[in-house]
């Protein structure tokens, strides 16, 4: 059972930063994404008695009238682990260098992901899902924000399967992104492809850290 949620939020014109913090409350209610989706995860845990995931993502930002839409489709884990928390790290500014938006949010990740691990469980896992980025109108300006999905076994153990799906939840996510601007585009939790290669890509990352 798919259930799609999304919202939406303003910012004031010119800041970038909130366009990439998706986890705030300071400026608007409804730029808590993160833990509007963390709420509806535990939800379907709770009341379908199904092991959730956050099945695909849809990010549209509007750097004109500075307003992010969002959106993110929940659905029966295919791998049976229970997925009740997503993350993310990103940064804006100039895209490229040390000091860049795609490497800084890259580094964060792997910090956040780090600290999962010490703080939620050491039974946690944890699968890169999502990897989005943003041109902005100004050149050489962009926004990148990675998406992780976790688990925590301990206090919401893993549910018997209903579906015979035998995917492992993840993807490749690199210190490159493979497209540099999938503004407003559907991203998939799952890598296209031959299941084999889904699946062999998955075990790779989950709960890599550089």
């Amino acid at each position: 059972m798919k259930k799609i949620i999304s919202n939406s939020f303003k910012c004031e014109i010119g800041d970038y930063n909130c366009l990439q913090n998706l986890d705030q409350t300071n400026i608007d209610s409804n730029a808590n994404m993160i833990s509007k989706i963390n709420s509806e995860l535990k939800n379907y845990y709770k009341e379908l008695k199904k092991n959730p995931y956050v099945s695909s993502l849809r990010i549209t930002i509007d750097d004109l009238n500075f307003i992010v839409n969002w959106e993110a489709t929940i659905d029966e884990s295919p791998d049976g682990r229970a997925y009740i928390g997503l993350a993310c790290r990103g940064a804006s500014g100039k895209s490229e260098g040390v000091d860049g938006s795609i490497h800084r949010a890259f580094i964060k990740i792997d910090s956040k992901k780090k600290k999962l691990l010490r703080e939620v469980s050491k039974k946690t896992e944890i699968a890169d899902i999502a990897d989005f980025n943003f041109q902005t109108k100004t050149s050489g300006f962009s926004i990148r924000q990675i998406f992780v999905i976790y688990t925590n076994p301990e206090m919401y153990p893993y549910l018997p399967k209903s579906q015979n799906k035998n995917f492992v939840v993840g993807k490749v996510i690199e210190a490159d992104p493979d497209k540099l601007d999938n503004n407003g585009e559907l991203i998939s939790s799952l890598h296209s492809g031959e299941a084999y290669s889904q699946i062999m890509n998955s075990l790779f990352r989950r709960n890599k850290t550089q």
